[in-house]
């Protein structure tokens, strides 16, 4: 008698084990084919054949394709978070590190491994609450990284970090549905520079297009005259 009951628990936590397991299955694939394909051009059948499960087995992981979607982008956004600390940990500045990365033909290329954002924003506004509020935890992260250091911080560096972000998502969606493979990199490196050159120095990008104080009566005689005499020459 005690012996069935101990085989009977040993049983029911091999079980729910098993079902864990294949609820992290389906996820860790879903979180890539919903990237690569959308949420709208994957199925369920494809999902559960991709996980290596039965198309008969969702229900019992899932009591709907919403909450797998939630789970999946929640998912990819850990994922690509612990990718993003271990990939900048120790560069110099982290911020163009993070830049040059994100704007990569590598990133663009990756589609099922890379931001959220570019990659199923469009979507996700005609999804329920629970979904978008995973893109805004996405969002926020993200600024957070380009809005450094911490300590400086203000209404006006978060405005800046999300006027960046939006557009590097941009980009790699731009460049992404371009079909001219050239045309593709001039938007990525186009967007690289910009972000490196103005946004991330405004400093530097001040002095580079800092008007020209316009000149006095006397100089702008000089100027004129001189013009002259070279045009004589």
């Amino acid at each position: 008698m005690m012996v069935n009951i101990f085989l009977r628990e040993i049983s029911l936590r091999v079980s729910r084990e098993q079902a864990h397991q294949n609820r992290r299955r389906v996820v860790v694939a879903s979180s890539t084919l919903f990237r690569e394909r959308g949420v709208d051009g994957v199925g369920i059948g494809d999902l559960m054949s991709e996980a290596g499960l039965t198309h008969g087995g969702f229900y019992k992981q899932f009591a709907s394709k919403a909450e797998l979607v939630e789970e999946a982008c929640s998912r990819a956004l850990e994922d690509t978070t612990a990718f993003w600390d271990s990939h900048l940990k120790g560069a110099a500045d982290p911020r163009a590190a993070f830049v040059r990365a994100y704007l990569s033909g590598k990133h663009r290329d990756r589609v099922g491994a890379g931001c959220l954002l570019p990659a199923l924003a469009a979507e996700a506004r005609r999804e329920p609450h629970a979904i978008r509020d995973v893109f805004t935890r996405a969002i926020q992260s993200y600024a957070d990284r380009l809005d450094q250091p911490v300590d400086a911080r203000t209404h006006q560096t978060r405005a800046e970090a999300l006027s960046t972000l939006s557009e590097m998502v941009g980009a790699i969606l731009l460049a992404r549905v371009a079909t001219d493979p050239r045309l593709s990199e001039k938007i990525l490196e186009a967007a690289c520079g910009h972000i490196l050159s103005v946004r991330l120095n405004p400093d530097k990008a001040g002095k580079a297009t800092k008007p020209r104080r316009p000149s006095s009566p006397q100089a702008r005689t000089k100027e004129k005259s001189g013009s002259r005499k070279r045009r004589h020459v």
